[in-house]
């Protein structure tokens, strides 16, 4: 038996309706009023106010064509608490962006979702419920703080390369935002003797690889995306580049601290330790418990991106090394039946592709 939707109530829709005609109605009644004072100004039919009628009704007659009654009738929608008139309105607040592609527009969706989901001190919201709209109260994961952080990120660096694509404003918005997350990224972090800096998420007691690799591939495409042309309006910088700022200033050299210490937590193997301690030392345990396939495949990652986007051609050897030794654990693991190995293989190649 093949289950259907409910219909929504016949009145529901006859009322969302008559609401539109209304809106449209008030539109004639205003362009009415307006010839109507220009006719009575002149006195007689000119071809200039002929072709004035003329405009005036080509505008009517597509803004007619394009605007179902429903969409006319958002701004009398958009606050209403009934499910059916928010679905209606919201449908139609996304008609706001034409002529995207699919692509596009769903990046579009998504970045805005991150934009409105930071905190003021810079970090996100973990976490939203859709059916109550609420942000539930859930214990924050450093992880998934810093993924959002290098999301966004990626966003920022895919509307610098096709600005065109986007409405305006949306840089100036992100590039905002990145600067804001940076600086809670700094506010958490202590420095060593020599300067390399390494991150403690507030209330935690050691620090995590992943955070720190997440971080670096977050500044690394900011810093990319800085590279793709002039800056928008509103960022406000006097300075002929941003690197010549003391954001841009702070932005590398962040990036070059947290670079020094990532290193560190490499070991002659190849492999890399997934802890620190709060004092900064790698936190070196049983083997089995040393090391972590999602935090070496971001690691990775991480130094794949150094040596390639950063000019740190140095890391080559080090990432030749360093792949050998992980594929050697991880693929050996994973060889026979569906188990451990092989979900610790799929942890690797999903955060390391």
């Amino acid at each position: 038996m093949v289950e259907t939707e409910p219909r929504e109530p016949k009145r529901q829709e006859v009322e969302v309706e008559s609401r539109g005609k209304t809106r449209v109605r008030a539109y004639v009644w205003w362009y009415k009023r307006i010839l109507t004072s220009l006719r009575s100004s002149s006195g007689v039919i000119t071809p200039l106010f002929t072709s004035l009628v003329v405009l005036a009704l080509s505008v009517l007659v597509g803004l007619f064509l394009y605007a179902t009654p429903v969409i006319l009738s958002n701004g009398l929608l958009s606050n209403s608490s009934d499910p059916t008139i928010w679905r209606v309105a919201s449908a139609a607040k996304c008609r706001q962006f034409l002529n995207l592609t699919q692509h596009v527009e769903s990046l579009l969706l998504a970045a805005h979702f991150v934009l409105y989901s930071q905190r003021v001190e810079g970090h996100f919201i973990p976490q939203y419920n859709f059916e109550d709209r609420v942000a539930p109260d859930v214990q924050e994961d450093e992880v998934q703080q810093s993924n959002v952080l290098l999301t966004l990120a990626q966003f920022y660096r895919e509307v610098r390369r096709r600005p065109d694509k986007f409405p305006t404003g949306l840089q100036t918005r992100m590039h905002e935002a990145l600067l804001l997350s940076f600086s809670f990224w700094e506010a958490n972090s202590r420095s060593t003797k020599s300067g390399a800096r390494y991150i403690i998420y507030p209330r935690a007691q050691i620090g995590r690889l992943e955070t720190l690799s997440q971080v670096i591939l977050a500044l690394l495409h900011f810093h990319r995306s800085l590279e793709a042309g002039v800056l928008p309006r509103g960022v406000g910088i006097n300075a002929p580049s941003f690197f010549q700022t003391s954001q841009g200033w702070r932005v590398k050299q962040a990036l070059d601290d947290y670079s020094a210490y990532f290193l560190r937590l490499r070991l002659s193997s190849g492999r890399f330790v997934r802890t620190l301690e709060a004092n900064g030392r790698p936190r070196k345990q049983h083997k089995l418990k040393m090391h972590e396939a999602s935090s070496e495949g971001t690691a990775l990652l991480a130094m794949v991106s150094l040596a390639k986007f950063y000019r740190r051609g140095d890391l080559w050897q080090k990432v030749r090394e360093s792949a050998r030794a992980m594929m050697d654990a991880y693929g050996a693991s994973s060889a026979g039946e569906e188990g451990e190995g092989r979900s610790e293989l799929r942890d690797f190649y999903e955060h390391g592709a």
